[in-house]
Order: C-alpha cells, then sequence, then structure tokens
C-alpha cells in the first residue's frame, strides 16, 4: 500500500507536465509576436504609413522595403541632412531628387522640397523603383545601387550575375544591404504573424 500511494505524485506530475509544456509554448509565441509587433512598430511608425504605402503602390514597390529603407537612411527623421548632403527621409542626394523630380513633373520643384515628406518618398520611391527595374527585381543590387551609386555594381557581380556581399569593398554599403534586407524581413514576418498591412498592401 505504501509503495501504491509513494507513486500517486509522480502520476500527477507527469499529467501536468504537457499542460506546462503547452502553456509555455503559447507563452512563447505570445512574447514573440509583441516583440515583433514593438519592433515593427519602430521601423513602420503609423504616422508615415498612409504616405509610404500609397507612393509605393504608385510605384510599384513592396511598401515594407520602402519602410525599411527609411528607417536604415534617417529613422524617420524629416529634416536629416547627412555629411554628404543626401536629404530627408530617404536620403536623397540633390542631384538625384532633381533629376527624378523632372521625370514626375514636379512643378516648381527645389532641393528644399527634399525635406518635405511627401515629396521626398515620392522621389525616393520613384528612384528606388528605377534601380529595381534596372536590375530585374535584384534587391541586393538595387540597394547597392541607392546606396553607394550604379557606377560600383559592375565589380560586385559574381560570375552568375548576383551582387556578391564579399565583393562589396565598401563596409557602409556592406553593412546598410545587411541592416535594410533584416528590417525588411522583420516587417514581412510581422505582417504574416498579424496579418497587418495586407489589405493596406493591394489598395491602389
Amino acid at each position: 500500500m505504501k509503495k501504491n500511494m509513494k507513486s500517486k505524485p509522480a502520476e500527477c506530475s507527469d499529467q501536468k507536465r504537457p499542460h506546462r509544456i503547452a502553456f509555455l509554448l503559447l507563452f512563447l509565441l505570445f512574447s514573440f509576436v509583441v516583440i515583433c509587433f514593438i519592433a515593427s512598430s519602430h521601423v513602420f511608425p503609423l504616422e508615415y504609413r498612409n504616405l509610404v504605402i500609397s507612393c509605393a503602390n504608385k510605384f510599384n514597390v513592396d511598401p515594407l522595403l520602402v519602410a525599411a529603407v527609411i528607417y536604415v537612411e534617417s529613422s524617420y527623421k524629416e529634416n536629416s541632412i547627412s555629411k554628404a548632403g543626401a536629404m530627408g527621409l530617404m536620403q536623397v542626394m540633390p542631384p538625384t531628387g532633381r533629376e527624378t523630380a523632372k521625370k514626375l513633373k514636379i512643378k516648381n520643384y527645389d532641393d528644399k522640397n527634399l525635406l518635405v515628406p511627401e515629396i521626398n518618398t515620392r522621389i525616393g520611391t520613384a528612384y528606388l523603383s528605377r534601380l529595381i527595374n534596372k536590375y530585374d527585381g535584384n534587391t541586393n543590387k538595387a540597394l547597392a545601387a541607392y546606396n553607394a551609386g550604379t557606377s560600383n555594381i559592375e565589380r560586385w557581380i559574381d560570375k552568375n550575375g548576383n551582387l556578391s556581399l564579399k565583393k562589396v569593398d565598401f563596409k557602409e554599403t556592406k553593412s546598410y544591404i545587411r541592416k535594410t534586407k533584416f528590417f525588411h524581413k522583420l516587417l514581412k514576418l510581422t505582417t504574416f504573424v498579424t496579418g497587418e498591412y495586407k489589405e493596406k498592401q493591394t489598395e491602389k
């Protein structure tokens, strides 16, 4: 009798173990979703979403990629001006801004317009779209060109025609590509987990 009585607590413990594991897994999943959502809210702030999605749809670019570019370029600082002279949310260089504004037929354009979020995002997204099309949808090439200019791309391409990060000899550009792709994947993961942005991405 004593042996049987001693075995009962162990049996109860074994029965509770699957429930504890299931609870722990649910807790970890919930924590993961919350962390992804909080992180993505910094990478793609609510106040810029309509603007980014509108421009991205207009120029047929993934809005989550545009959001990632803005975050890496300026962390959404509208008045940001780099040492090289790149301006605004998407850190557009003035010559690129003037050239793109001309193609978009933006009237009375001035370099200072690059500090206006609506104009900067429109020009930056149009330029990014042009690079993506130029390189047949290759995101690595487009991001490298956006950061370092198109003149450097050819020497970074491997024998298969792909841009090799090993060949990129600009530390800033290599880091830029990795960071942008990381935050792009984070936003895509959040979209998959929460379902957020799905309807907005298909809006025209």
